[in-house]
């Protein structure tokens, strides 16, 4: 069994949504100090950044966020804030999965087919995106009826899902979007059982060359690397936040033992998974 580096943190809010702002101090201490470390959540995040910028780190990736910009981290995603905002101004947006169930329409922007973990506004949208972020928390405010205050934040959702396909419009492979949103989310449904690519391709529909081609135009890589990466990804999410021990990642993951799991981890991430844990331990102290 291995000790956890970083914890879960449980954000309880009133009715399942929660905004503030720089200027509010909603959490307690001991809460403030969890959330400065590297931790993983249940919640869907948003931060709406008003003037400067904010540095995040996001499944061990760092990300800028500047000013007329918003972040968004999904549930289990490692999370790694800043000790410093930079004087930021900024907002921030807390939901669970069951609010995010009951909304009329899922949004494709969280599936993040540009790999940026970030959406770009206009000065339109952010007006408008702007307002709605202040009737959803004047309705917080006021205790308004769940359905009022779900009614605004489906409408800040709705604002970032047209900006973020807005950016996708103005890529030459747009036409290839939609179907690249099918392989994103079979993979994440279907990544612990390693489908073979040719499985993958005729769920798709698709033949194995207009599989490759499409994943490589979109992520820079074969549908194989993609699928080996999210792998590693879990992989390395379980070997962080939970107390699972080699041999039980292995058998969790669908490998046939700890060996092979370990030479795979190599192979993808050039580390051992010791010195990936030492590494992250070093970073996150």
């Amino acid at each position: 069994m291995t000790t956890p580096l970083y914890d879960h943190v449980s954000f309880e809010s009133s009715g399942g949504i929660s905004l503030w702002s720089h200027l509010d101090s909603p959490l307690t201490e001991e809460m403030t100090q969890k959330l400065l470390k590297p931790h993983t959540s249940n919640n869907y995040f948003l931060m709406f950044v008003n003037h400067s910028l904010v540095h995040y780190c996001v499944d061990l990736k760092d990300i800028t966020v500047s000013a007329g910009q918003v972040l968004f981290i999904k549930p289990r995603q490692i999370r790694i804030p800043p000790s410093s905002k930079n004087k930021a101004e900024y907002y921030k947006v807390i939901f669970n999965e069951e609010i995010y169930g009951l909304l009329p329409s899922s949004c494709r922007f969280w599936l993040d087919p540009l790999n940026e973990q970030k959406v770009a506004m206009s000065t339109q949208a952010w007006q408008r995106m702007n307002d709605a972020l202040m009737l959803l928390r004047t309705a917080i405010l006021t205790s308004a009826p769940l359905n009022i205050r779900m009614a605004y934040l489906n409408s800040v959702l709705q604002e970032l899902e047209h900006a973020y396909f807005s950016n996708v419009e103005n890529e030459p492979k747009k036409r290839h979007v939609q179907s690249f949103l099918h392989f994103q989310t079979l993979i994440e449904n279907k990544f612990i059982e390693q489908p073979t690519i040719s499985e993958i391709a005729k769920t798709l529909a698709l033949s194995d060359t207009s599989l490759y081609q499409l994943v490589k135009e979109w992520a820079g890589v074969s549908p194989k690397e993609y699928l080996n990466r999210r792998i590693v990804l879990e992989a390395q999410r379980l070997l962080i936040y939970s107390n699972l021990s080699v041999k039980e990642l292995a058998v969790r993951l669908g490998f046939a033992d700890e060996n092979y799991l370990s030479r795979f981890f190599r192979k993808q991430t050039g580390q051992s998974i010791t010195d990936f844990l030492v590494k992250f331990k070093d970073m996150s102290s």
